[in-house]
């Protein structure tokens, strides 16, 4: 009811430091909603029906793509810092892996 765009883009700006594009929020009807959690193995309640300011109960899972679009893997609020910073050094190392070997690729066809 009252996450529109603009405050789900308010909102991700506080953990991208002002480049919203390293993370994507969603709204949408609610028959897109219950779509994507469904798709995505996730879930959201519904708030208490006469509070203006409530609490909507969610998953907190965070999803990862790598370089490629695909997904990558999740998180969520379990894993703490630590095990959230050895999962994304970990992909980018594989990435940049995958990288080098396409770059490689392409000198030597030229």
């Amino acid at each position: 009811r009252r996450d529109t765009p603009e405050m789900i883009k308010n909102y991700i700006k506080g953990f991208t430091k002002g480049d919203d594009s390293k993370i994507k929020g969603l709204c949408g009807t609610r028959e897109q909603m219950e779509h994507f959690a469904r798709v995505m193995k996730t879930y959201f309640s519904d708030p208490p029906a006469l509070s203006e300011d409530y609490i909507l109960e969610h998953s907190t899972y965070m999803y990862f793509t790598g370089i490629d679009g695909s997904f990558r893997n999740l998180t969520n609020t379990e894993d703490g810092a630590e095990v959230l910073a050895n999962k994304v050094a970990l992909w980018i190392a594989e990435d940049k892996g995958k990288f080098a070997k396409v770059k490689e690729n392409v000198r030597q066809a030229w």
